[in-house]
């Protein structure tokens, strides 16, 4: 249409030349076309956001599917009015020191399932005993509704893991129904329920580590 328009409006002696003799489409058909592509784009967008879905998460005291007397369970669930489904989880943490309780060093990068449960492993915590990280496949539905039993747990943690891990978040990517990639950052460690539990437990903490 911009073409059309243009040609229109520059001297006739130039549009009888090379590249303005060539013809696409004329002003009307264009104009319908650009109207129509307008009017889809609208009715997308306005479909997109009455679809979109909402990440929403809780860091809770509640029973765990997966581990006994757990001390914060994770769940998530989709708030918006759309479908949701999972495309990525990526996990990453910060270990505590020993003594302070404090960071030891800095968070380390995103990492997949297999390789974030081989490192927790790693500083002595075991999975479905000191925490639950269930292995979430790609293509899973996030749950609709307000905090329910059908919530997806993400990941639970004992005293022990509250006490060795100064932070841990996880990375959550989702499709909606129109193919809208939608992302979110949960903080999974809760800072203030972690100084409570550090007050309380004070130097029997150490044990942890042992």
């Amino acid at each position: 249409m911009l073409w059309e328009i243009t040609k229109k409006n520059i001297p006739l002696s130039s549009a009888n030349s090379w590249p303005w003799k060539l013809t696409v489409l004329d002003v009307t058909t264009s104009a319908t076309l650009a109207s129509a592509a307008l009017a889809l784009l609208l009715a997308r967008s306005q479909l997109s956001r009455t679809s979109r879905p909402v990440i929403s998460y809780t860091s809770i005291l509640d029973k765990s599917r997966f581990i006994r007397k757990p001390y914060r369970v994770i769940h998530a669930r989709n708030a918006g009015a759309g479908h949701a489904i999972v495309l990525m989880l990526k996990y990453r943490y910060r270990i505590a020191d020993p003594r302070s309780g404090t960071a030891k060093g800095p968070l380390t990068d995103w990492m997949d399932w297999h390789d974030v449960l081989d490192k927790l492993e790693s500083h002595n915590m075991r999975d479905r005993v000191d925490f639950a990280l269930p292995n979430i496949a790609n293509g899973a539905g996030l749950p609709l509704g307000r905090a329910t039993d059908a919530d997806l747990e993400l990941v639970a943690f004992t005293e022990k893991a509250t006490v060795m891990l100064v932070e841990f978040d996880i990375l959550l990517r989702i499709e909606d129904t129109l193919g809208d990639q939608h992302e979110r950052v949960l903080i999974c460690m809760s800072q203030r329920h972690r100084k409570e539990l550090l007050d309380k437990l004070d130097k029997k903490r150490l044990r942890f580590w042992r």
